[in-house]
């Protein structure tokens, strides 16, 4: 497993965030409203992205269970070292 980049960890953090900022209204995303909020356009970009974060030990889910990613330990790390919960509203 590759180091993430500097790139990665700061857009991984934007994701963080959005969980982080979504599990306190009581709500977990699904994958197409964790895109819609990254701007991408691929569902299968943003599972991508999952993935590698849950390689990376940044979130965990329930394998086949929508809505239950949440932040790990090494993920509320990850966000921090990036300047903590950030939310783009305009998203």
């Amino acid at each position: 497993m590759q180091a993430p980049t500097k790139a990665q960890e700061q857009r991984w953090a934007r994701v963080l965030s959005y969980l982080m900022w979504m599990h306190a209204s009581w709500q977990s995303p699904t994958i197409r409203e964790i895109g819609a909020y990254m701007g991408w356009s691929s569902t299968s970009t943003t599972f991508r992205h999952l993935t590698a974060m849950l390689e990376h030990d940044l979130i965990a889910h329930i394998p086949d269970s929508p809505r239950t990613y949440r932040v790990t330990d090494k993920g509320l790390e990850l966000l921090n070292k990036n300047g903590g919960i950030k939310i783009d509203r305009q998203a």
